[in-house]
């Protein structure tokens, strides 16, 4: 399904950011609160549902698509791309890399749409550019993606 598919869906006012699904940079997380917060955000009208792929290293995007379920299709997700993060081979925190090159942004796209259990990702925005990657390749990459059918 190409972007051009698309159905339109009325947007709400205001969105329901997700980071906190991911658990990393929270201290302790309440997960099963976390998801009661998406739950009571769908019943009050939210329709806007912010994460990206690097809260949690990904699992952000993985407990927003099973919170909302099938209502995953009725919704607008956002998720973002861009910060490629390697382990830390002393077990701490991983560390993230800004990369918007059309490589990494290719397989983080897939990555994100395997995730959210997803066709098409509605909103995509590249988290944070980096300095080495050339605008051009950047928007290039993302207009193939979004062509993509």
């Amino acid at each position: 399904m190409s972007g051009e598919d698309l159905e339109f869906r009325p947007l709400s006012p205001m969105a329901m950011g997700c980071e906190l699904l991911g658990g990393a940079d929270w201290g302790s997380v309440d997960l099963p609160g976390a998801r009661d917060a998406i739950r009571c955000a769908l019943e009050a009208g939210i329709t806007v549902f912010d994460t990206a792929d690097a809260y949690g290293l990904g699992r952000s995007e993985v407990e927003l698509s099973s919170v909302l379920g099938g209502e995953r299709h009725d919704v607008t997700i956002v998720t973002k791309g861009g910060l490629r993060w390697t382990d830390n081979p002393s077990g701490g925190r991983a560390k993230i890399l800004r990369d918007s090159s059309c490589a990494y942004l290719s397989s983080a796209i897939d990555a994100s749409l395997r995730r959210l259990r997803l066709d098409v990702i509605p909103i995509y925005l590249v988290h944070w550019p980096d300095l080495k990657t050339p605008l051009a390749e950047t928007i290039a990459c993302l207009e193939d993606a979004r062509s993509v059918g």
